[in-house]
Protein backbone atom coordinates (compact mmCIF):
# COMPACT_ATOMS: atom_id res chain seq x y z
CA UNK A 1 0.00 0.00 0.00
CA UNK A 2 2.75 2.15 0.66
CA UNK A 3 4.22 1.39 -2.59
CA UNK A 4 1.17 2.82 -4.42
CA UNK A 5 0.47 5.76 -2.25
CA UNK A 6 4.11 6.51 -3.36
CA UNK A 7 3.54 6.29 -7.09
CA UNK A 8 -0.12 7.13 -7.32
CA UNK A 9 -0.10 10.37 -4.96
CA UNK A 10 3.30 12.41 -5.19
CA UNK A 11 1.81 15.51 -3.27
CA UNK A 12 1.88 13.68 -0.60
CA UNK A 13 5.51 12.85 1.78
CA UNK A 14 4.52 9.68 3.75
CA UNK A 15 6.66 8.09 6.71
CA UNK A 16 6.99 4.22 6.91
CA UNK A 17 3.82 3.91 9.49
CA UNK A 18 1.21 2.75 6.67
CA UNK A 19 1.62 -0.88 8.04
CA UNK A 20 -0.07 0.23 11.16
CA UNK A 21 -3.19 0.46 9.58
CA UNK A 22 -5.74 -0.84 12.49
CA UNK A 23 -7.85 -3.54 12.26
CA UNK A 24 -10.38 -2.09 14.72
CA UNK A 25 -13.96 -2.20 13.43
CA UNK A 26 -15.28 0.67 11.14
CA UNK A 27 -18.16 2.09 13.69
CA UNK A 28 -15.02 2.95 16.10
CA UNK A 29 -13.04 4.46 13.32
CA UNK A 30 -12.85 8.16 12.76
CA UNK A 31 -11.66 9.63 9.50
CA UNK A 32 -10.05 12.23 10.41
CA UNK A 33 -7.95 10.35 12.94
CA UNK A 34 -7.42 7.50 10.57
CA UNK A 35 -5.99 9.95 8.15
CA UNK A 36 -3.69 11.58 10.88
CA UNK A 37 -2.61 8.57 12.37
CA UNK A 38 -2.21 6.10 9.92
CA UNK A 39 -0.44 8.23 7.56
CA UNK A 40 1.46 10.76 9.52
CA UNK A 41 1.99 12.56 5.93
CA UNK A 42 2.51 16.53 5.16
CA UNK A 43 1.31 17.60 2.50
CA UNK A 44 3.28 19.48 0.41
CA UNK A 45 1.97 22.98 -0.34
CA UNK A 46 2.19 25.48 -3.44
CA UNK A 47 5.33 27.72 -3.05
CA UNK A 48 3.88 31.29 -1.75
CA UNK A 49 5.70 32.92 -4.75
CA UNK A 50 3.41 31.36 -7.32
CA UNK A 51 0.79 34.27 -8.51
CA UNK A 52 -2.88 33.10 -8.32
CA UNK A 53 -4.05 33.70 -12.00
CA UNK A 54 -8.28 34.73 -11.51
CA UNK A 55 -8.17 33.59 -15.39
CA UNK A 56 -6.56 30.08 -15.19
CA UNK A 57 -8.64 29.42 -11.74
CA UNK A 58 -12.12 30.08 -13.52
CA UNK A 59 -10.99 28.00 -16.43
CA UNK A 60 -10.00 24.88 -14.33
CA UNK A 61 -13.00 25.10 -12.21
CA UNK A 62 -15.12 24.81 -15.40
CA UNK A 63 -13.18 22.02 -16.63
CA UNK A 64 -13.82 20.42 -13.36
CA UNK A 65 -17.70 20.69 -13.79
CA UNK A 66 -17.86 19.65 -17.32
CA UNK A 67 -15.88 16.94 -17.32
CA UNK A 68 -17.68 15.62 -13.93
CA UNK A 69 -20.65 16.58 -15.43
CA UNK A 70 -21.81 18.48 -12.03
CA UNK A 71 -24.75 21.34 -11.56
CA UNK A 72 -23.63 24.84 -11.95
CA UNK A 73 -24.71 25.01 -8.67
CA UNK A 74 -22.19 22.61 -7.40
CA UNK A 75 -20.20 25.87 -6.77
CA UNK A 76 -22.46 27.78 -5.06
CA UNK A 77 -22.60 25.27 -2.12
CA UNK A 78 -21.42 25.34 1.29
CA UNK A 79 -19.13 22.54 1.25
CA UNK A 80 -17.91 23.59 -1.98
CA UNK A 81 -17.13 26.28 -0.73
CA UNK A 82 -15.23 25.29 2.57
CA UNK A 83 -13.40 23.33 0.40
CA UNK A 84 -12.32 26.22 -1.46
CA UNK A 85 -11.29 28.20 1.69
CA UNK A 86 -9.39 25.38 3.16
CA UNK A 87 -7.02 25.53 0.04
CA UNK A 88 -6.93 29.07 -0.07
CA UNK A 89 -9.00 31.55 1.80
CA UNK A 90 -8.72 34.58 -0.25
CA UNK A 91 -10.00 33.11 -3.61
CA UNK A 92 -13.15 35.29 -4.96
CA UNK A 93 -16.29 33.73 -5.03
CA UNK A 94 -18.14 32.82 -8.38
CA UNK A 95 -21.08 32.68 -9.32
CA UNK A 96 -22.80 30.32 -11.53
CA UNK A 97 -24.14 32.77 -13.64
CA UNK A 98 -20.52 34.01 -14.02
CA UNK A 99 -19.36 29.74 -14.89
CA UNK A 100 -22.29 29.93 -17.45
CA UNK A 101 -20.77 32.43 -19.06
CA UNK A 102 -17.72 31.28 -19.23
CA UNK A 103 -19.57 28.19 -20.82
CA UNK A 104 -20.92 30.16 -23.16
CA UNK A 105 -17.41 31.64 -24.18
CA UNK A 106 -15.52 28.13 -24.36
CA UNK A 107 -18.73 26.88 -26.49
CA UNK A 108 -18.32 29.87 -28.96
CA UNK A 109 -14.66 29.81 -29.51
CA UNK A 110 -14.81 25.95 -29.89
CA UNK A 111 -17.86 26.25 -32.43
CA UNK A 112 -15.55 28.65 -34.66
CA UNK A 113 -12.64 26.39 -34.27
CA UNK A 114 -14.96 23.04 -35.60
CA UNK A 115 -16.34 25.70 -38.36
CA UNK A 116 -13.09 26.93 -39.39
CA UNK A 117 -12.09 23.38 -40.25
CA UNK A 118 -14.77 22.76 -42.06
CA UNK A 119 -14.76 25.63 -44.05
CA UNK A 120 -11.54 24.84 -45.01
CA UNK A 121 -11.98 21.36 -45.82
CA UNK A 122 -11.44 20.52 -49.57
CA UNK A 123 -12.91 16.96 -49.33
CA UNK A 124 -16.25 15.54 -49.15
CA UNK A 125 -17.71 14.88 -45.77
CA UNK A 126 -20.72 13.28 -44.13
CA UNK A 127 -22.66 14.36 -41.11
CA UNK A 128 -25.48 12.20 -39.40
CA UNK A 129 -27.53 12.90 -36.67
CA UNK A 130 -29.57 9.91 -34.32
CA UNK A 131 -32.63 10.53 -32.79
Amino acid sequence: MQNYYKNKHNNLILEDNLDTISTTSSNNLDISNFINNTFNSTIRKRPSFILFNKIKYRDLLLKYIIANNLPFSIIESLTFNNLIDYLKDDLPTISRRTIKRDLDLLYNIEFNKIKDVLNNNNSLFSIILDE
